[in-house]
Protein backbone atom coordinates (compact mmCIF):
# COMPACT_ATOMS: atom_id res chain seq x y z
CA UNK A 1 0.00 0.00 0.00
CA UNK A 2 1.09 3.70 -0.74
CA UNK A 3 -0.06 6.42 0.80
CA UNK A 4 0.39 10.08 -0.39
CA UNK A 5 -0.63 13.18 2.57
CA UNK A 6 -0.33 17.04 1.74
CA UNK A 7 -0.33 19.40 4.36
CA UNK A 8 -2.02 21.95 2.15
CA UNK A 9 -4.70 19.72 0.68
CA UNK A 10 -7.57 20.45 2.29
CA UNK A 11 -6.91 23.67 3.87
CA UNK A 12 -5.96 24.53 -0.01
CA UNK A 13 -9.55 24.12 -1.36
CA UNK A 14 -11.03 25.47 1.81
CA UNK A 15 -9.01 28.69 1.12
CA UNK A 16 -9.72 28.99 -2.51
CA UNK A 17 -13.49 28.33 -1.12
CA UNK A 18 -13.18 30.81 1.22
CA UNK A 19 -11.89 33.69 -0.88
CA UNK A 20 -14.52 32.89 -3.25
CA UNK A 21 -16.76 33.36 -0.45
CA UNK A 22 -19.12 30.29 -1.51
CA UNK A 23 -20.60 26.96 0.08
CA UNK A 24 -19.11 23.51 -0.08
CA UNK A 25 -22.05 22.82 -2.63
CA UNK A 26 -21.10 25.90 -4.98
CA UNK A 27 -17.40 24.52 -4.56
CA UNK A 28 -18.24 21.39 -5.97
CA UNK A 29 -20.67 22.62 -8.71
CA UNK A 30 -18.12 24.96 -10.00
CA UNK A 31 -15.49 22.09 -10.56
CA UNK A 32 -17.57 19.41 -12.45
CA UNK A 33 -18.37 22.72 -14.69
CA UNK A 34 -14.51 23.11 -15.88
CA UNK A 35 -13.68 21.56 -18.57
CA UNK A 36 -11.08 18.55 -18.17
CA UNK A 37 -7.66 20.31 -18.41
CA UNK A 38 -9.01 24.13 -16.93
CA UNK A 39 -7.45 24.83 -20.51
CA UNK A 40 -3.89 24.56 -19.36
CA UNK A 41 -4.17 26.61 -15.62
CA UNK A 42 -2.11 25.19 -12.82
CA UNK A 43 -0.91 25.76 -9.78
CA UNK A 44 1.42 25.35 -7.28
CA UNK A 45 -0.69 25.86 -3.75
CA UNK A 46 1.20 25.94 -1.10
CA UNK A 47 -0.44 28.81 0.90
CA UNK A 48 1.60 27.03 4.00
CA UNK A 49 4.89 24.78 4.47
CA UNK A 50 4.38 21.77 2.56
CA UNK A 51 5.67 17.89 3.26
CA UNK A 52 4.88 16.30 -0.01
CA UNK A 53 6.89 17.61 -1.93
CA UNK A 54 8.97 19.43 1.21
CA UNK A 55 8.55 23.49 0.16
CA UNK A 56 8.35 26.86 1.66
CA UNK A 57 4.90 28.24 1.56
CA UNK A 58 4.29 30.56 -1.62
CA UNK A 59 1.30 30.09 -4.18
CA UNK A 60 2.71 30.20 -8.00
CA UNK A 61 0.30 30.06 -11.09
CA UNK A 62 1.19 29.71 -15.05
CA UNK A 63 -1.89 32.53 -15.64
CA UNK A 64 -3.42 35.45 -14.44
CA UNK A 65 -5.45 34.43 -10.61
CA UNK A 66 -7.26 37.94 -10.85
CA UNK A 67 -8.60 37.58 -14.18
CA UNK A 68 -9.52 34.36 -14.16
CA UNK A 69 -13.18 32.48 -12.91
CA UNK A 70 -14.44 30.72 -9.92
CA UNK A 71 -14.54 27.41 -11.78
CA UNK A 72 -11.25 27.94 -12.98
CA UNK A 73 -9.87 28.31 -9.71
CA UNK A 74 -11.55 25.80 -8.15
CA UNK A 75 -10.61 23.28 -10.69
CA UNK A 76 -7.46 24.53 -10.45
CA UNK A 77 -6.70 23.45 -7.05
CA UNK A 78 -8.22 20.22 -8.28
CA UNK A 79 -6.37 19.32 -10.74
CA UNK A 80 -2.79 20.64 -9.59
CA UNK A 81 -3.43 18.70 -6.76
CA UNK A 82 -3.74 15.10 -8.41
CA UNK A 83 -1.17 15.86 -10.97
CA UNK A 84 1.07 16.17 -8.12
CA UNK A 85 -0.66 13.38 -6.35
CA UNK A 86 0.42 11.38 -9.68
CA UNK A 87 3.83 13.03 -9.63
CA UNK A 88 4.83 12.12 -6.31
CA UNK A 89 3.32 8.41 -6.63
CA UNK A 90 5.56 7.87 -9.54
CA UNK A 91 7.64 5.99 -7.47
CA UNK A 92 5.78 3.10 -7.05
CA UNK A 93 6.02 0.91 -9.38
CA UNK A 94 3.19 -0.56 -12.21
CA UNK A 95 -0.08 0.80 -12.83
CA UNK A 96 -2.70 1.93 -10.18
CA UNK A 97 -5.58 -0.17 -11.40
CA UNK A 98 -7.47 0.99 -8.12
CA UNK A 99 -7.04 3.49 -5.60
CA UNK A 100 -9.10 3.87 -2.40
CA UNK A 101 -9.41 7.60 -1.30
CA UNK A 102 -10.29 8.60 2.31
CA UNK A 103 -10.71 12.08 3.75
CA UNK A 104 -12.61 15.01 2.96
CA UNK A 105 -12.15 15.16 -0.27
CA UNK A 106 -12.80 11.58 -0.80
CA UNK A 107 -16.44 12.94 -0.27
CA UNK A 108 -15.92 15.45 -4.00
CA UNK A 109 -17.24 13.61 -6.71
CA UNK A 110 -15.85 16.01 -8.60
CA UNK A 111 -12.40 15.73 -7.07
CA UNK A 112 -12.65 11.58 -7.54
CA UNK A 113 -13.93 12.17 -11.25
CA UNK A 114 -10.44 14.14 -11.72
CA UNK A 115 -8.42 11.46 -9.58
CA UNK A 116 -9.99 9.03 -11.66
CA UNK A 117 -8.82 10.35 -14.57
CA UNK A 118 -5.30 11.96 -14.18
CA UNK A 119 -4.61 8.14 -12.88
CA UNK A 120 -6.57 6.25 -15.75
CA UNK A 121 -7.66 3.93 -12.75
CA UNK A 122 -10.96 3.63 -10.49
CA UNK A 123 -11.56 5.42 -7.85
CA UNK A 124 -13.58 3.80 -4.62
CA UNK A 125 -14.11 5.45 -1.27
CA UNK A 126 -15.79 4.14 2.06
CA UNK A 127 -18.61 5.16 3.95
CA UNK A 128 -16.32 6.36 6.71
CA UNK A 129 -14.31 9.85 5.96
CA UNK A 130 -11.92 9.70 8.99
CA UNK A 131 -10.37 5.98 8.30
CA UNK A 132 -7.31 6.84 10.85
CA UNK A 133 -9.59 6.19 13.58
CA UNK A 134 -11.28 3.52 12.15
CA UNK A 135 -8.18 1.94 11.03
CA UNK A 136 -6.93 2.09 14.74
CA UNK A 137 -10.34 1.16 15.77
CA UNK A 138 -10.03 -2.03 13.77
CA UNK A 139 -6.32 -3.31 14.92
CA UNK A 140 -7.39 -2.92 18.32
CA UNK A 141 -10.59 -4.86 17.58
CA UNK A 142 -8.08 -7.89 16.39
CA UNK A 143 -5.50 -7.21 19.15
CA UNK A 144 -7.98 -7.13 22.01
CA UNK A 145 -10.85 -9.09 20.38
CA UNK A 146 -9.44 -11.67 18.51
CA UNK A 147 -11.15 -10.40 15.19
CA UNK A 148 -9.31 -11.19 11.68
CA UNK A 149 -8.14 -8.08 10.61
CA UNK A 150 -9.40 -8.74 6.72
CA UNK A 151 -12.92 -9.99 8.43
CA UNK A 152 -12.79 -6.39 9.56
CA UNK A 153 -12.23 -5.25 6.64
CA UNK A 154 -15.04 -6.73 5.05
CA UNK A 155 -17.21 -4.83 6.97
CA UNK A 156 -15.87 -1.79 7.49
CA UNK A 157 -14.39 -0.88 4.60
CA UNK A 158 -16.15 -2.07 1.56
CA UNK A 159 -15.82 0.58 -1.25
CA UNK A 160 -19.29 2.58 -1.28
CA UNK A 161 -18.86 4.39 -4.00
CA UNK A 162 -16.63 3.87 -7.43
CA UNK A 163 -15.49 6.34 -9.98
CA UNK A 164 -14.05 5.47 -13.47
CA UNK A 165 -11.36 7.05 -15.46
CA UNK A 166 -12.92 8.85 -18.91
Amino acid sequence: MSMSCFANGSLAREKIKDALGISWEDFEQKAASCPPGNNGRLMLPYFGPETTPIHAPGVKYNFDPESAKPEEMIRCIMESQALSMRLHTSWVPGEFSVIRVTGGASRSKAFRQILADVFQAEIESIEVVNSAALGAAMRAAEAVGGIPFAELYKVFCRPVERVAPR
